[in-house]
């Protein structure tokens, strides 16, 4: 769809459900729609922000390197331009986040330009990403396949990034891919985590979703975590502050 119908789209959800709070696209669909309705990133935005879109999420970054995106999707867009895109993002007062999907067949040198990059580009915001989140790639139905891979490998990158990205104030663990085991992640480094209830396109490559979040959250208080529930970053994410060696937050 162009820009102008999913502004219509949010602004009736907005006003609809004023108390709520939408996640409404993921950067890389803001490209695509910016680029279909053939407007510049900043007029995107404005038409955005007056339908009361406040999330434009950071989805869609996969591995943030051109060799990478060479060799995967070729024509979805180049680094520079993705973060020229949510630069217009974070400029317009909207809020967005930072990700990573790590098992492709990525080299350790483009994880790392993608954690490099990623830091510059948060240290020349005003207004900062508010997260990072880091998954994994769910090989199975899928045309690329692959293999899956294992916790300790993502739990392992999951640390390192924590100590990468020592500008951003919350790191999250992947609940939606990684499930119970991914609450491990809260003693690699990681702070926060969501619990999911549907996300199409991940089930459908192989993850699986529980709605058992008492279990979950048991899981997260058996390792030691005293478990807060936290409402969206609306404000800074550094006013949430807490112990990281016992407090984690979650979104629900």
């Amino acid at each position: 769809m162009k820009i102008h119908d999913y502004a219509k789209l949010f602004g009736k959800l907005n006003t609809s459900f004023p108390d709520m709070t939408f996640y409404e696209m993921t950067v890389a669909e803001f490209m695509f729609t910016c680029k279909l309705s053939k407007i510049a990133y900043d007029s995107g935005v404005a038409i955005l922000k007056a339908a009361g879109t406040q999330w434009i999420t950071g989805g869609g970054a996969e591995i943030l390197d051109d060799a990478f995106r060479k060799r995967h999707s070729p024509g979805k867009y180049k680094v520079d331009d993705y973060f020229k895109a949510q630069g217009a993002i974070l400029d317009a007062g909207l809020n967005s986040t930072a990700t990573m999907v790590i098992g492709f067949d990525e080299s350790l040198e483009e994880r790392l330009n993608h954690l490099e990059t990623l830091r510059q580009f948060q240290d020349q915001q005003s207004h900062k990403l508010t997260s990072f989140l880091c998954w994994t790639y769910k090989p199975f139905h899928t045309k690329l396949g692959g293999y899956e891979i294992t916790t300790q490998d993502y739990l392992r990158w999951l640390a390192v990034s924590r100590i990468f990205l020592d500008n951003f104030v919350h790191i999250r663990t992947s609940v939606l891919t990684k499930n119970e085991d991914a609450l491990l992640g809260l003693k690699y480094g990681a702070n926060d985590f969501d619990l999911p209830i549907e996300d199409e396109v991940t089930q459908k490559a192989g993850a699986s979703i529980s709605l058992d979040f008492e279990a979950i959250l048991n899981t997260a208080r058996s390792l030691g975590f005293n478990v807060i529930k936290r409402n969206p970053f609306n404000g800074p994410a550094s006013a949430f502050k807490m112990n990281e060696r016992t407090e984690a937050l979650v979104s629900i």
